[in-house]
């Protein structure tokens, strides 16, 4: 017999991950309904202004309960966006610089410690208000660039990689599975003025390739102009998603979890050991238990008959392969049952 870890969570043949950036109250309760209608869940990229009191950084509990009704329906994980989706500048010291803005550059002065209030402090303030959110990955904000055309530093990539699993980027289009670069996940940043297919084709070529697809998300109104797209054009392709998702090609999930689900097969080590009368899989990934938690699936292929989990854990038979989730760490038997 041979183990073998799936790309796609499920055995399926693609990832598609929803994220709307920025946190619009209005776009996720058309979202919710959409995800509800075809299926499907996503992840909201929150900047901490959104629930918060500035400058104090008191939660606004009025603004998290608003959120909170969303989040309890389960179609949402939340993943920071940053706590002002202001620019942070370079160093996290103190420091005078510019802006680009295509002439002479705009003055900023920023404080000491901007970049970690920015990226480590809004992580917290989110989980502080959303105990159930995880937050586990950063979303990478679009607050143009410093003069010398920088954007994200190489100090602010050390405080990201300090505190978050991953960090998704702006651009790029589908990703492999694990990601080339964790923290600069690709992604397809969805426009008013691009049709409706053309975000479709995104998933098919995902279904190709067997990678992922990221869609970045603004605002989603009647009207599409610039970044906001049009309800219609988006109602397309979630309908399409939740025609792919029935069928079973697309495995559709949270940035975290897909982050999650990379660095775990990126890291993975997996043995089979076969007995008598059963099997024995083991998984080991080397990272933290406490964070990097998320089953792997595994396929099982050259088994004689059925196999069934000691444990009562589901095994799915598909294509004469048996599929099974396991998480790192764990070690599992699977008893042989003849063919009758």
């Amino acid at each position: 017999m041979k183990a073998t870890l799936e790309k796609v969570r499920g055995g399926l043949e693609a990832t598609v991950v929803i994220v709307h950036d920025d946190g619009d109250l209005a776009t996720c309760k058309f979202l919710l309904s959409e995800y509800e209608k075809n299926g499907l869940s996503g992840t909201i990229a929150m900047v901490a202004d959104r629930i918060i009191k500035l400058p104090s950084d008191e939660l606004n509990t009025e603004a998290i309960a608003e959120w909170r009704e969303l989040l309890d329906s389960g179609r949402f994980s939340v993943s920071c966006h940053s706590r002002t989706h202001a620019f942070w500048g370079l160093t996290d010291e103190e420091e005078d610089g510019l802006i680009d803005d295509g002439g002479e550059g705009i003055p900023y002065h920023r404080e000491a410690g901007r970049i970690t209030r920015e990226v480590r402090d809004a992580g917290e303030l989110l989980r502080a208000a959303f105990p159930s959110q995880r937050v586990r990955a950063f979303v990478k904000p679009g607050f143009g660039k410093h003069k010398n055309g920088v954007q994200i530093s190489e100090k602010a990539y050390e405080i990201i990689k300090r505190h978050y699993v991953a960090m998704r980027n702006t651009g790029g289009g589908v990703e492999s599975i694990p990601p080339k670069d964790p923290y600069n996940i690709r992604s397809y940043m969805v426009r008013g003025g691009d049709s409706a297919e053309d975000w479709i084709s995104y998933t098919e070529t995902a279904i190709a390739e067997h990678g992922m697809i990221v869609y970045l998300f603004h605002n989603i109104k009647d009207k599409a102009s610039t970044l906001t797209v049009a309800k219609s054009d988006a109602c397309i392709l979630f309908a399409h998603l939740g025609k792919r998702l029935s069928e079973g090609k697309i495995h559709v999930t949270s940035l975290d979890e897909a982050a999650l689900y990379g660095e775990e097969l990126r890291a993975a080590k997996l043995s089979l050991a076969e007995a008598t009368d059963a099997v024995i899989l083991s998984l080991e990934t080397g990272l933290d238990p406490d964070v990097y938690d998320l089953p792997l699936t595994v396929r099982i292929d050259g088994a004689d008959g059925e196999l069934i989990s000691e444990d009562g854990r589901p095994i799915v038979k598909r294509n004469g392969s048996h599929l099974v989730d396991v998480k790192p760490g764990e070690r599992i038997r699977l008893i042989r049952s003849a063919i009758n």
